[in-house]
């Protein structure tokens, strides 16, 4: 089960309050791109389709032809010397870059 950590649930919800979305749902999914050939993308949207979960209070909604990339992964979020930034801990990935928002899979 994907899960969010208690830092990436507050930032979300900062964003959703920006965007006047509070009450949003994230909808994940995974597009081509990046040094490893797949990125994670994320964005707020009004009705949740596919796989729903909520986590740390946070409502994700994970299209199904999506849902092999992301299952059990767990998303934080972090600040350090470059600013701040989501940080994605996947366990279907076989390589990932240094900014952990890249990474591929086996076929």
């Amino acid at each position: 089960m994907l899960k969010i950590t208690p830092s990436a649930a507050q930032e979300i919800k900062r964003l959703q309050a920006n965007a006047e979305m509070t009450d949003s749902w994230v909808c994940l999914n995974v597009k081509l791109g990046g040094c490893c050939g797949l990125t994670y993308n994320f964005e707020l949207v009004e009705h949740g389709e596919g796989e729903t979960v909520e986590s740390e209070g946070v409502k994700i909604a994970i299209a199904p032809e999506h849902q092999a990339y992301l299952k059990n992964l767990k998303i934080d979020y972090a600040e350090d010397l470059m600013g701040g930034g989501f940080r994605f801990d996947n366990p279907r990935a076989i390589a990932t870059c240094s900014c952990s928002q890249s990474f591929s899979v086996d076929p």
